[in-house]
């Protein structure tokens, strides 16, 4: 399946996603007891894709430094084709020898879907027969199956009555053999019979017919040769789970701008074959499935039985919604569909139980896209900004300088709430990094620098203490208010400086 395994390429939204809050002690600040102002540098964040090993089976890098993620399952679909050698309940036939002759009998083999058959493989094969009651003494009847075989030789058996009771039936199984249905080629779907009476009673005059019943009670087949039909098969669904790591947390707002998706189709069977396949995009977080429009594939079968023969075809935003089910950000992909049985008509095929359709699949998301309000979001229950036991400052200050070469616009929301009614306390917005100027291909052309700063007053700490749960949610933009597409190469990076500063009320010494 797909090989997922690795960072994710988002490295700068991971981090924001993997944020919680014991990476923030605010009750830190309660130390501060002896100085009305103080700054305290909290430190320095830094990140450059460089930095962050790459795992070769999901990212990619060009010569020039630009990133793609690349998503290779491997048995999309996964199939047997053997419905296609069903082979229906076959007819009882009532047949007879003649002392004194040796007589060849056609006798019909039932098949579905218009298939004409040369040749059937079995693995198993049970024959019924039945001497009548009134059958003279003594009878032997030998009946041999023309040009077939199974392991132990030729596929011929003997009915008698000496040592079985006439009027029942008796059975006779052979083991890994075949049966000609062509009559040397001259037809098909015909097994040609050969009977011989070995014995009967003596006062029996040559030319009589001696009678008996014979039924194929069961068929295992192995494989065919001939003219298989062309019927219609349903395949299977397949899951198969994506989680884009980085990106799962996200909601909607991100719009890839050239995806592909490859699909290699191994045909191990001598079956040409149109492949109609049904692959969705699954996002259970958002409750929808979106479908992928994929046209009729032609498969060519095998040339010869042990080969596999490849139909590649490759869905892009040209001839597919590809773009539209991946910015859903789909959890997983769901693929089934069928297969139609030689749409060209009649031709020679073979098939064998082992003979697999197999579907392989390799998602290539180049990082060229869009971002407008890509937002992450994430819930502090039992939030305590400041310790009560502690007078309250009269304000606490943050600020925050950075220089990015990264061409996103970070915007940080900060809701303070009681989490008994959900009424909301406070709330603050606050730009985290602003997007670096982008060319006319997407590409960053210089650092943006940034500066920041929250204040946090007397009033507002007073009523950000009476909150128990917040809510942090980041929005994401690329330039041009979401609607630039933007390029990710690995020698992007960001810097970001914070600090912060509280005042304190200094009570008198008495």
């Amino acid at each position: 399946m797909f090989k997922m395994s690795g960072r994710a390429l988002f490295c700068l939204l991971l981090i924001i996603s993997s944020c919680n809050k014991d990476k923030f002690d605010f009750g830190k600040l309660k130390e501060i007891e002896l100085t009305p102002e103080i700054w305290i540098p909290f430190g320095e964040v830094s990140l450059s894709l460089k930095d962050i090993k790459q795992d070769t089976s999901i990212v990619s890098v060009d010569e020039d430094g630009f990133i793609s993620i690349i998503i290779e399952k491997d048995s999309m679909i996964r199939t047997s084709l053997s419905k296609a050698m069903l082979i229906p309940e076959q007819d009882t036939n009532f047949l007879a020898v003649v002392k004194g002759q040796s007589v060849q009998t056609d006798v019909s083999v039932n098949v579905f879907n218009q298939a004409e058959y040369k040749k059937i493989y079995f693995d198993t094969l049970v024959i019924s027969w039945m001497l009548p009651v009134g059958t003279p003494p003594g009878t032997r009847i030998n009946i041999s199956f023309v040009n077939s075989g199974h392991q132990n030789g030729n596929l011929d058996f003997e009915l008698d009555n000496t040592t079985h009771q006439e009027g029942e039936f008796h059975t006779s199984v052979f083991y890994n053999g075949f049966i000609d249905l062509s009559k040397n080629n001259s037809t098909f779907n015909v097994v040609q019979l050969s009977g011989n009476l070995l014995q009967t009673a003596p006062w029996v005059p040559n030319g009589t017919p001696i009678p008996f019943t014979l039924h194929v009670s069961k068929l295992k087949v192995a494989g065919i040769e001939g003219y298989a039909g062309n019927t219609t098969i349903d395949l299977p669904i397949f899951n198969n789970q994506l989680n884009i790591r980085g990106l799962e947390k996200f909601s909607q707002g991100i719009i890839f701008k050239n995806p592909s998706l490859k699909l290699n189709i191994f045909n191990q069977s001598g079956l040409e074959l149109a492949f109609n396949p049904k692959i969705n995009g699954a996002n259970p977080r958002e409750g929808e499935v979106i479908s992928l429009e994929v046209p009729i594939i032609n498969v060519a079968k095998s040339p010869s039985p042990g080969q596999a023969f490849t139909t590649q075809i490759t869905l892009d935003k040209n001839n597919s919604n590809l773009p539209d089910m991946l910015n859903n950000l789909p959890d997983y992909l769901t693929a089934s569909g069928f297969l139609i049985l030689n749409p060209s008509g009649n031709q020679n095929n073979f098939l064998f139980q082992n003979n697999l359709l197999i579907v392989n699949g390799t998602l290539e998301i180049p990082m060229e896209f869009s971002a407008s309000n890509l937002f992450f979001e994430n819930e502090i229950s039992n939030f305590k900004f400041w310790n009560s036991e502690n007078r309250t400052p009269e304000y606490v200050e943050f600020e925050l300088n950075s220089q990015n070469l990264f061409p996103f616009h970070l915007k940080l929301s900060l809701v303070f709430e009681d989490s008994l009614t959900s009424n909301v306390i406070r709330a603050y917005e606050v730009d985290i990094l602003k997007a670096a100027p982008i060319d006319g291909n997407g590409r960053v052309v210089n650092p943006s620098n940034h500066h920041a700063r929250l204040t946090l007053s007397e009033n507002d700490l007073n009523d950000v203490n009476r909150a128990n749960k917040l809510k942090l949610q980041v929005r994401i933009n690329t330039p041009n208010n979401g609607n630039d597409f933007v390029k990710i190469y690995d020698s992007y990076r960001f810097t970001s400086r914070i600090s912060g500063r509280a005042k304190l009320k200094i009570q008198p010494l008495k």
